[in-house]
């Protein structure tokens, strides 16, 4: 995810990475994005099935969350129509894009909604923990957090890089 900078700003750097990355087309970076990630970004699953599974496996909510299709004026690639793909996968038909407001110059949110086999979502805005709803199928609310005193020190250099701001763990 990219720091200290809003979705309007990660929109443009979006932009500039399909075209790098897949000629411009949006079908293209969506499978770009699945079968390489980028260091920018966290790809998520939007549904259990096929779903990768590690020793924590997070599930969350994005408040005020919407979705919109890709749309094309002029040859530049712009939020489209919004479709009503929050809840459920059933009805999605293509990739998509996800802010929390009408937006990304609007929105604290910008996600890259794919479907290439697997739905899943690649966020390019941080993911707030307040978002976070349940660790490993657990409430969050009932998840111990590990006090920064019990850190080892590898964790610690570790937690200095995820932190926000950077170095302040």
């Amino acid at each position: 995810m990219l720091p200290d900078i809003n979705a309007q700003q990660v929109w443009a750097r979006l932009m500039q990475d399909i075209k790098q990355q897949a000629n411009d087309d949006v079908n293209a970076y969506a499978q770009y994005l699945r079968a390489t990630g980028r260091d920018f970004a966290l790809a998520t699953a939007r549904i259990f099935d096929g779903s990768f599974e590690d020793d924590f496996n997070y599930e969350m909510a994005i408040p005020s969350a919407r979705t919109f299709l890709w749309e094309k004026k002029s040859g530049v690639w712009t939020v489209g129509s919004e479709v009503p793909w929050v809840e459920s996968t059933k009805d999605i038909t293509n990739h998509y894009i996800v802010l929390n407001a009408a937006t990304p110059a609007a929105s604290t949110v910008l996600g890259f909604g794919h479907k290439t086999g697997t739905f899943e979502v690649t966020f390019l805005t941080d993911v707030r923990t307040s978002w976070l709803e349940k660790v490993n199928k657990a409430p969050v609310s009932e998840v111990r957090v590990k006090p920064k005193k019990d850190f080892t020190a590898e964790e610690r250099i570790l937690m200095r890089d995820l932190v926000r701001p950077p170095g302040k763990f």
